[in-house]
């Protein structure tokens, strides 16, 4: 606990600094960023950063870029209402617990390539401006995209649904690719 203290002492230090580079970190438990009285991050880099526990990025906005891309989140990873302003990347990274995108707004590019959920991933309401790639991404658990908006592209390309996968109300303005994804359990209109 000790350690957790300093961490945080020296972690609000560098936010403070304008400093959002965290990659390769260890958040060694439950964290929210409005702890921190953090509510943008610029060009955030989490890459390859590991989260302990429950972590809470919820209505945080992500001014120019977001890169979360090999990360691992160990608990339940909240970004409801949250907004990128940039592009956002998430490849290759997994979600162990719960991932909810609920009502988030990502307004560049938007990547989940071969990201793995292996608990439920919620993006009900979502707004995705831009493209969209689910490319390779495995969902484990149930996926949400009920009332999501898919305004450019997006792509779900050899994606794999082993729990339920809804899609119920969910709008693709731009062109949607399932090209060789897998549903095993109920379908993509569900």
């Amino acid at each position: 606990e000790k350690n957790m203290g300093a961490f945080y002492t020296a972690l609000k230090e560098q936010v403070k600094s304008g400093d959002f580079n965290f990659q390769g970190y260890v958040f060694p438990g439950d964290f929210s960023w409005r702890a921190l009285d953090v509510k943008e991050l610029v060009d955030a880099n989490f890459w390859e950063t590991q989260f302990k526990g429950d972590v809470s990025f919820n209505r945080t906005i992500f001014k120019g870029g977001a890169n979360f891309s090999g990360a691992q989140f160990e608990g339940d990873a909240y970004f409801g209402g949250a907004q990128f302003k940039g592009d956002a990347y998430f490849r290759e990274t997994q979600f162990k617990g719960w991932a909810n995108f609920n009502k988030a707004q990502f307004e560049g590019y938007t990547s989940f390539g071969g990201t793995q959920f292996k608990g439920d991933a919620y993006f009900w309401e979502a707004i995705f401006e831009g493209n969209a790639s689910f490319y390779k991404a495995q969902f484990e658990g149930n996926a949400s995209f009920g009332g999501a908006q898919f305004k450019g592209d997006a792509s779900f390309w050899e994606a794999q649904f082993k729990g339920n996968a809804y899609f119920r109300e969910t709008q693709f303005k731009g062109r949607a690719n399932f090209s060789g994804a897998i549903f095993h359990g109920v379908g993509p209109l569900h």
